[in-house]
């Protein structure tokens, strides 16, 4: 939901808006949950979806599965080690399953998540999504986000593809003094800092 809010209501420690996203918006996108132990034959005794996600990534019976399937597996990554737009309260850990002669810019088959509550300090369960080409929506939704600048009756309409880094204008026609096309993080905090701006996101 989109709301209008002044600049001295929705600000950070580094004058920027809180852009953020939670764990469920990267959860909503795939919407075809699997059985893991029906789809890679994995015996229930000897792992659960309690386990730390490495522990099956490692599994020897499941690599075993992947291999006689011709399938393969990408990566194990996580959000830590990335900056991304994900709330600070989660660390996302997650691998992608392929086809076996597939490159691994190509869609996966299967995804692989796990989360980390850094509140509580409790593991979710392993979720196990079939893909249907959710991946670059995945991708987006951990990076790119959109806000608008208000400014004397004028808008002012910056993106990011790099979870806040760097900012475009995309009504490049608005470049105008600070308003510049291309912000760094740096330039976009000091740009904030005037308490007249408005931001829609």
């Amino acid at each position: 939901m989109k709301y209008l809010i002044n600049y001295n209501l929705f600000i950070n420690e580094n004058n920027m808006p809180n852009i953020n996203i939670d764990i469920e918006d990267i959860l909503n996108i795939f919407d075809k949950n699997v059985d893991m132990f029906n789809t890679f034959e994995l015996n229930p005794d000897e792992i659960n979806i309690k386990t730390n996600i490495s522990n099956i990534y490692n599994n020897k019976d499941f690599n075993n599965f992947l291999n006689k399937k011709k399938l393969k597996k990408g990566k194990l990554e996580n959000t830590k080690d990335n900056q991304t737009l994900l709330n600070d309260d989660y660390i996302l850990t997650f691998f992608f399953i392929y086809e076996e002669k597939t490159m691994e810019l190509d869609e996966p088959l299967f995804v692989f998540l796990q989360y980390y509550n850094t509140i509580n300090n409790k593991l979710s369960d392993i979720k196990v999504f079939e893909n249907n080409n959710n991946i670059n929506d995945f991708y987006r939704k951990l990076t790119d986000t959109n806000i608008e600048l208000i400014y004397k009756d004028k808008t002012y309409i910056y993106t990011t593809s790099n979870s806040g880094n760097n900012w475009e204008l995309k009504n490049t026609e608005m470049i105008s003094g600070d308003f510049k096309s291309n912000l760094d993080i740096d330039e976009m905090n000091n740009l904030l800092k005037n308490n007249k701006i408005k931001i829609n996101k």
